[in-house]
């Protein structure tokens, strides 16, 4: 915990902005979880968005149903990811 305080108080003296490797994960996939936890969150905010664009009428339907249909098949594969990756780490 020390090592990630020290990495991003150093990266943030910089100037730069929080980097990924930040975080600091005693194996690869738990970085990938994370990961995947992080991306399947941002689709929900999306599809809410994306909901709440259509409700207004701001995008088309056919947009609607592209992205959702894109998004929807990408949030699977994360999902199937965050579960199994539980299972290989231990």
């Amino acid at each position: 915990m020390l090592e990630a305080t020290q990495k991003m108080s150093s990266s943030l003296g910089k100037g730069n902005s929080i980097k990924e490797d930040a975080l600091i994960t005693p194996a690869p996939v738990y970085k990938q979880l994370l990961q995947g936890y992080a991306e399947e969150h941002a689709i929900q905010d999306l599809l809410y968005y994306l909901a709440d664009g259509l409700r207004r009428k701001s995008v088309g339907l056919d947009t609607y149903l592209k992205h959702v249909r894109e998004l929807s098949r990408k949030q699977f594969t994360l999902r199937a990811t965050i579960y199994k990756c539980p299972q290989i780490a231990d």
